[in-house]
């Protein structure tokens, strides 16, 4: 009886006298063991410190707001765990690639300022319908409309057998600040005067990224009637996932192959751009 009479007036002189809190006083005693996860944390600018140090005021609103930090971390940690979970963009496309039935990547038009849904296998663009819109998506242009609005004078075959005969010029890798669609690119090329051979989804290594030939015919040697020789071509390999380009040039004369890409404008296209692996 002594004894707990003892151990009572210590633990009200320790909670008063040194303001220790209550979770301090029951593991002094061994009736709550000390948690290794407790952190110091701040809750409206007020710092909760660990149980077992002594607190500025030992009052019923303190304690609501330990109580309040403790909920708060927990879910945090929660949020954590569950957010460690998700697959990123690129397992999920790579997981949907593998089983067959693709994936929708998401793209930003800035002609229009509208976003678009391309389909990771089938290379299908259709504009992302607004929540609350009426109107119904319009499906873009296709790799085979595009094709026929540009009118190439020069087959794929004829494009890849040519292509074996130029010099190679080299190429380059980098990351773009946007992939633009087949409309748009064929259009800038046009302007530009190139031509479009073919945009669309080709095998690449493993994968199948899109894979824009377009190419430059000699306007010195051109004819009226019968169309001349490409002496420029060229070859863009876009990844949507990693915004990345690679490109590979040919040309019949070496010395132009600088005046023939500074005429591409790549960054009116792609918009910013910096060098990669």
């Amino acid at each position: 009886m002594l004894l707990i009479k003892a151990a009572t007036t210590l633990l009200t002189y320790l909670t008063v006298s040194h303001r220790i809190n209550y979770d301090a006083c029951l593991e002094l005693y061994g009736l709550r063991t000390r948690s290794a996860n407790r952190r110091v944390l701040e809750v409206d600018g007020v710092q909760m410190r660990l149980p077992q140090e002594p607190v500025l005021a030992y009052n019923r609103p303190w304690l609501r707001r330990v109580e309040h930090a403790e909920d708060v971390h927990q879910a945090g940690d929660e949020k954590f765990r569950l957010a460690s979970t998700i697959a990123t963009a690129r397992d999920v496309v790579e997981s949907a690639n593998s089983s067959g039935t693709g994936a929708w990547v998401r793209h930003w038009h800035e002609g229009s300022g509208r976003a678009y849904l391309v389909h990771s296998l089938t290379g299908e663009a259709v504009w992302e319908i607004v929540s609350g819109s009426k109107k119904t998506p319009r499906t873009m242009s296709s790799a085979r409309e595009t094709q026929s609005n540009t009118a190439p004078t020069l087959s794929l075959l004829a494009f890849e057998n040519r292509w074996d005969e130029l010099v190679d010029g080299g190429g380059f890798n980098c990351r773009v600040s946007r992939i633009p669609d087949t409309h748009v690119l064929a259009q800038h090329l046009r302007s530009h005067d190139f031509r479009v051979a073919s945009d669309g989804l080709r095998r690449n290594d493993a994968d199948q990224q899109r894979t824009v030939l377009f190419y430059a015919e000699d306007s010195e040697d051109s004819d009226d009637h019968e169309p001349s020789e490409p002496m420029f071509m060229g070859e863009f390999v876009f990844d949507s996932l990693s915004l990345k380009l690679c490109a590979h040039f040919r040309c019949g004369e070496p010395e132009q192959m600088v005046s023939f890409v500074k005429r591409l404008q790549l960054k009116e296209i792609v918009g910013a751009y910096t060098p990669c692996e």
